[in-house]
C-alpha cells in the first residue's frame, strides 16, 4: 500500500513554522546582544567618570597645597591675618580630598601606593609652610624669610607634583586601556576624551577662589 505524498499546504505550513521560527531566533540573538552592548556602553561611561573624579580630586588637592603657599607668602608679607586665615582654610581641604582619592583608587594597588607617599611629604610641606607662619607670629621675619627662600630654591613642591602627574597617568592609561577594548568589540567608546577632562580639571583651578582674592 503506497503512502500519499503530503499536500502542499502542509509542506507551506511547515515551511513557515521554520522561517518564524529562524525569524524568533534571530530576533533574539539580536536582542541579546542590543542589550549586552547597551550594558557595555553603561560600564564604559562608568569608568570614564571614575577616571574624571579621580584626575579632578587630584587637582583639587594640589589646588590646595597651591592655595596654601600662597597664603604663607602673603602673611611672610603683609603679616594680615586673612592671609593666616586662608592658609589655615587651604590647609583643612586636604585631609579630606585624600580621603576621597583613597575611596576611589581602592581598587588600584598602583595609584594607593602614589597615595602612601604624597600624603606624608604633603603633611610636611603643609607644617614647613606653617613654620613659617609661626616664626613670623614670633617677630622672627627674616628668618622665616630665609627659610621661605631655601624651600624655594630646592622646589619643595617638586615631589609631589610628580607624584600626581604619575597618578593622573595612570588614569589616562585605564582610560586609554577601556577605550581600546571597547573599539576592539565593535563599540563606540563612551565617555569623554582626555583633553576634555584635562579641561574640566583645569576649570576647578580657574574657577576656585584665590587667596588673594579681595584682599
Amino acid at each position: 500500500m503506497e503512502v500519499a505524498p503530503a499536500a502542499p499546504s502542509s509542506r507551506h505550513a511547515l515551511g513557515q513554522i521554520i522561517l518564524l521560527a529562524a525569524g524568533l531566533v534571530v530576533l533574539t540573538l539580536i536582542s541579546a546582544t542590543s542589550v549586552y552592548l547597551v550594558n557595555k556602553a553603561r560600564e564604559d561611561a562608568q569608568w570614564a567618570l571614575h577616571s574624571m573624579e579621580v584626575e579632578n580630586e587630584i587637582s583639587l588637592a594640589q589646588l590646595q597645597m597651591r592655595r596654601a603657599e600662597s597664603a604663607q607668602r602673603g602673611f611672610l608679607l603683609t603679616q594680615r591675618p586673612e592671609f593666616r586665615a586662608a592658609f589655615e582654610e587651604a590647609a583643612s581641604q586636604l585631609p579630606p580630598s585624600f580621603e576621597r582619592l583613597r575611596a576611589l583608587t581602592t581598587d588600584n594597588p598602583y595609584q594607593q601606593q602614589r597615595l602612601k607617599q604624597m600624603v606624608p611629604q604633603t603633611n610636611a610641606r603643609i607644617q614647613q609652610l606653617r613654620h613659617g607662619i609661626e616664626l613670623v607670629e614670633a617677630n622672627k621675619l627674616t628668618e622665616a624669610t630665609e627659610i621661605a627662600r631655601q624651600e624655594a630654591g630646592r622646589d619643595a613642591m617638586g615631589q609631589i607634583r610628580d607624584l600626581a602627574s604619575e597618578m593622573r597617568g595612570e588614569e589616562d592609561r585605564l582610560f586609554a586601556a577601556r577605550a581600546i577594548s571597547a573599539a576592539s568589540q565593535g563599540r563606540k567608546p563612551e565617555g569623554v576624551p582626555a583633553s576634555v577632562r584635562g579641561f574640566l580639571a583645569g576649570r576647578i583651578f580657574w574657577r576656585s577662589p584665590s587667596p588673594l582674592a579681595g584682599l
